[in-house]
C-alpha cells in the first residue's frame, strides 16, 4: 500500500500511539490526524496516497470497539474532494458519529428574462 506522493508527505502523518493503530499501520495505511476516542469507540483515518498538496488519496476511517475493529464508516475507498469523500467525522458518544461528505451536485442554469 501506499505510493504516489506520500512519500513527500511525512509531516501529514501520525505515529502509532493506540493499540487501535496496530491493526491499519500494520496492513500498511499511514495514519493521519488524531484518533477519535469515546468510551469503547475510536474512529482511526489511514490513507494510502496523497495528493500533490498532501490531501489523502484513497482513505478510510476505521471503527474500533473495546480494542475490535468493526468495520469502516466507507464502504468504498475515498479520495479527498470527490463525492462520497469524507470532510469530517466526529464521535459525539460511544454510538453516535456525524460525518459530513462531499457532495458534488449541478444545479442547471436557466437565464432569467426579467431585466
Amino acid at each position: 500500500m501506499g505510493g504516489g506522493n506520500l512519500s513527500n508527505c511525512q509531516s501529514t502523518k501520525r505515529p502509532v500511539a493506540l493499540p487501535e493503530d496496530r491493526l491499519p499501520a500494520a496492513a500498511g495505511w499511514s495514519l493521519m490526524v488524531a484518533a477519535q476516542v469515546f468510551g469503547k469507540t475510536t474512529l482511526i483515518s489511514g490513507m494510502a496516497n496523497a495528493d500533490g498538496m498532501c490531501r489523502p488519496l484513497t482513505d478510510q476511517v476505521f471503527v474500533f470497539s473495546g480494542g475490535q475493529f468493526i468495520g469502516t464508516l466507507s464502504p468504498i475507498l475515498m479520495d479527498s474532494r470527490t463525492d462520497g469523500s469524507l470532510v469530517n467525522a466526529n464521535l459525539y458518544r460511544e454510538d453516535y458519529i456525524a460525518l459530513w461528505v462531499t457532495i458534488r451536485v449541478a444545479i442547471p442554469y436557466q437565464q432569467s428574462n426579467n431585466r
